[in-house]
């Protein structure tokens, strides 16, 4: 039967290139928000406004970062549409 490798052999193992590593990075918040679709970025906003709101939570440094750029998104869409006018 195998076993699980203990914490100091599993840190001793070669880390995974980042062309191997299944999950890539993505791209910070700030270009994301573009693509997201209104609903999107409205429950995002929401989540942010919420766990920004408990400091005791882990994601809360986080959350207060991503509200302002949250908002400035909207605040953009908002004005592309008024510009537009009424269709």
């Amino acid at each position: 039967m195998s076993r699980l490798p203990r914490m100091r052999e599993r840190a001793a193992s070669t880390p995974v290139s980042a062309e191997q590593n299944p999950r890539p990075r993505r791209p910070p918040l700030s270009k994301r928000l573009p693509d997201m679709s209104d609903a999107q970025l409205t429950s995002l906003q929401k989540a942010a406004t919420r766990i920004s709101l408990d400091v005791e939570h882990p994601k809360h440094a986080n959350a207060a970062i991503a509200l302002p750029l949250i908002d400035a998104e909207i605040g953009r869409r908002t004005t592309a549409l008024a510009a537009d006018g009424p269709a």
